[in-house]
C-alpha cells in the first residue's frame, strides 16, 4: 500500500537522446524525412508548404485555396473526396498559419498504395469548379460573420493591425467583401505560386515499407523547381506601440490583448526569452495566473505565447476579463512585469519553472507523432533534433540574473500595444 504521509522519491531526468528522422533528399530540392515506428499501422503524413497567409497575394487568399483544396480532385470531384476517404478510412486536415501551411494526411497502411497518389493528384494538380467554391464562399462569410462577434477572434484581427505595416495582408482587417472577391483564377494563380518544390517538406511516421516509400518519392519528384526567391510582403512594424479600444454594446466581458514584435528564432535570447515568459505567463502557476486568477479573481484564465516566422516574431499577453476589472487587469499585468524588472526570482521558483519545462519538452519528443511534428517545425528555422538538448542546457543554466536583464530588455509596458474589445474601464 501506498504511504501517502511521506514524499514520493523524486528522479533526476536522466540524460536526453533525441531520435533523429531519416532524411531523404530529392534533385528537384523539395525534402522528405521519415519517422519509422513498427508499431503504427495508420500512416502519418505531414505536408509542409511555405505558403501560409505572410504570402497572400489578396486577402485570405491562401486560406481560400489551401481550404478549398479537398474539394478539388482532379479524380473525385466536388463532394465526393470525402466519401472516398471515409471508404478507405483516410482522413484530410489542413491548418493555414502565418508562414506554413500544413496538410495532415492520416492513411491506413493497408490503403496507402490507393490513397496516396489520389491525395497528391489533388494535391498537384487541383481542378476548381466555380459553382462549389461559390458555395465554399458563401459558408466562409457566414463563418466570418459568426465569428466576428466573439470578442476574442476580433482581438486577434486586431493584433495584426499592430503588429504588421499597412501593405501587409495581415494588417488588412478581413471583410466579406474580400472573400467574396476571390475567383477562381486567384486560386490558380496562387497554386502555380507557391505549390514547387523548394517550398514542400514532407514528413511521414509509421511503419511504412519501401512500397509506400517510392510513392512519396515519385509523387514528390513531380513537383516543379522554381527559381523566384521565396520572399513574402508582410512587414513588422517598427513605430510606437498601438492602442486600439472597439466599444462593444452592453458587453459582460473584454477580450484583451497585450502584444509586440521580437526576434527571430536563432536569437541569442530566445531559449532564455523562453524561460522568462514561461515564469510570466506560460503555465498553470504562473505569476499572472497567481495573480489576476487567485489573488484578484479577475479571469478564469491568462496566457501568453511566442508566434515565429521567417525572420521574426511576436509576443503576446491574452486574456478575457470582466468589464468593470479590464482596465485594473491590464495594470495588474503591467505590475507583473514591473516587478521581474525590479526583484530577483526566488531560486524555488526558478527550480519550479525549470520542472515545468522540462516536463512540455519531454512530451514533444514521447511518442512519434508528436516527434515528428515537433521536429517539423525545428526544420523550418534551419534546426534540427539537437535543439532539444540545447534547450535542456539553456534552461539549466538559467540564472536569476539573466531573468533580471532578460525582463528590463523585453517587458518595458511602453514597448506593448494594446487592444481591448468590449470596454475599458
Amino acid at each position: 500500500m501506498i504511504d501517502r504521509n511521506s514524499l514520493p522519491q523524486i528522479l533526476e531526468n536522466p540524460p536526453f537522446i533525441s531520435p533523429s528522422p531519416d532524411y531523404y533528399p530529392l534533385d528537384n530540392q523539395s525534402k522528405l524525412f521519415f519517422f519509422p515506428d513498427p508499431m503504427l499501422d495508420l500512416i502519418h503524413v505531414n505536408v509542409s508548404i511555405k505558403a501560409g497567409s505572410l504570402f497572400d497575394t489578396k486577402k485570405y487568399i491562401a486560406i481560400a485555396l489551401f481550404n478549398f483544396l479537398k474539394e478539388s480532385s482532379p479524380d473525385y470531384p466536388l463532394d465526393k473526396m470525402d466519401n472516398f476517404l471515409d471508404f478507405y478510412g483516410a482522413s484530410w486536415n489542413t491548418t493555414v498559419n502565418l508562414e506554413n501551411v500544413i496538410i495532415e494526411w492520416i492513411v491506413p497502411k493497408s490503403n496507402c498504395e490507393i490513397v496516396l497518389p489520389i491525395l497528391f493528384n489533388t494535391l498537384l494538380y487541383p481542378r476548381f469548379d466555380e459553382n462549389s467554391f461559390d458555395n465554399f464562399k458563401e459558408q466562409k462569410i457566414k463563418d466570418f460573420e459568426y465569428n466576428s462577434r466573439k470578442f476574442a477572434y476580433r482581438a486577434t484581427q486586431l493584433m495584426f493591425s499592430t503588429l504588421f505595416t499597412e501593405n501587409s495582408p495581415l494588417a488588412t482587417l478581413l471583410t466579406p467583401y474580400y472573400i467574396n472577391s476571390l475567383s477562381i483564377s486567384d486560386l490558380y494563380d496562387f497554386h502555380n505560386f507557391t505549390v514547387y518544390s523548394q517550398r514542400v517538406k514532407v514528413f511521414v511516421c509509421g511503419n511504412y515499407n519501401d512500397k509506400i516509400k517510392n510513392i512519396l518519392i515519385s509523387s514528390l519528384q513531380k513537383l516543379s523547381l522554381s527559381y523566384a526567391p521565396i520572399t513574402f510582403t508582410s512587414h513588422c512594424y517598427t513605430g510606437a506601440p498601438k492602442s486600439i479600444f472597439e466599444d462593444r454594446e452592453k458587453p459582460l466581458q473584454s477580450s484583451v490583448i497585450m502584444c509586440k514584435n521580437l526576434f527571430d528564432y536563432n536569437d541569442p535570447d530566445r531559449r532564455d526569452f523562453y524561460f522568462l515568459s514561461t515564469l510570466l505567463g506560460g503555465y498553470f502557476g504562473s505569476r499572472l495566473m497567481q495573480n489576476l486568477r487567485e489573488k484578484n479573481g479577475y479571469t478564469y484564465g491568462i496566457s501568453n505565447g511566442i508566434s515565429y516566422y521567417g525572420n521574426n516574431s511576436f509576443y503576446y499577453i491574452e486574456s478575457d476579463f470582466a468589464v468593470e476589472k479590464t482596465k485594473s487587469a491590464v495594470e495588474a499585468c503591467y505590475d507583473e512585469m514591473l516587478n521581474l524588472q525590479q526583484t530577483f526570482v526566488s531560486e524555488e521558483e526558478i527550480d519550479v519553472v525549470k520542472r515545468y519545462i522540462e516536463g512540455s519538452l519531454l512530451r514533444k519528443s514521447d511518442g512519434v507523432i508528436s516527434f515528428m511534428k515537433y521536429f517539423s517545425f525545428l526544420e523550418n528555422f534551419g534546426n534540427d533534433e539537437n535543439e532539444t538538448v540545447e534547450m535542456f542546457n539553456s534552461i539549466n543554466n538559467i540564472s536569476k540574473e539573466k531573468i533580471f536583464t532578460l525582463a528590463n530588455r523585453y517587458l518595458k509596458s511602453n514597448s506593448f500595444s494594446l487592444v481591448v474589445v468590449g470596454k475599458y474601464e
